[in-house]
């Protein structure tokens, strides 16, 4: 499936506006949440930083430092974040994500529908009023995919207590650019 990148962001900016009406948009896989959900003054912030870049046995890795924040005056039982990566060639087949959770990898299950989404299920954590939790996450793909593309867009995105929130996308220069 070809996924134009606008209709991407479009859905982003959908899921995004629903979010911040108060509409609960969960996903199938969202963990329910027990007991009486705490009122929350605005959406927790997320956002994507690009941190290295390398290459090893026919891979090109790259490195990106995703935080969450939560300054909502409640806290979350349930937050478990996600990044999107959209770059031609890639695709769920060829692309291996690994999250590095206090020191140890946890391998990452991804999906294609144009964009490839890691999987937030093993992320999943509660999140406290102020608190700031920065996961680091490394993708990789075969060299010969990441000298094709021209760039990879990557957007956080979470689901805090069944509900969506969505960061801004960052876009990366291909290494042939």
């Amino acid at each position: 499936m070809n996924v134009k990148l606008g209709s991407v962001k479009a859905a982003s900016v959908a899921l995004l506006a629903l979010a911040m009406a108060g509409a609960a948009v969960a996903p199938a896989s969202a963990v329910p949440v027990s007991g009486a959900i705490p009122a929350h003054h605005g959406t927790p912030t997320l956002s994507v930083a690009f941190v290295h870049d390398g290459v090893w046995t026919g891979h090109y890795g790259m490195g990106y430092q995703l935080t969450v924040t939560n300054h909502t005056g409640a806290p979350y039982q349930h937050f478990a974040p996600s990044v999107g990566i959209l770059g031609d060639g890639v695709t769920a087949a060829n692309t291996v994500a690994y999250w590095d959770n206090n020191g140890s990898y946890l391998d990452v299950t991804t999906g294609s529908d144009g964009t490839v989404w890691t999987d937030p299920k093993p992320l999943d954590r509660p999140l406290a009023d102020g608190q700031t939790i920065t996961y680091n996450l490394t993708v990789s793909v075969p060299t010969v995919v990441a000298e094709t593309y021209k760039s990879l867009d990557v957007t956080p995105q979470a689901t805090a207590d069944g509900r969506y929130v969505v960061g801004s996308t960052i876009t990366i220069p291909g290494i042939s650019s």
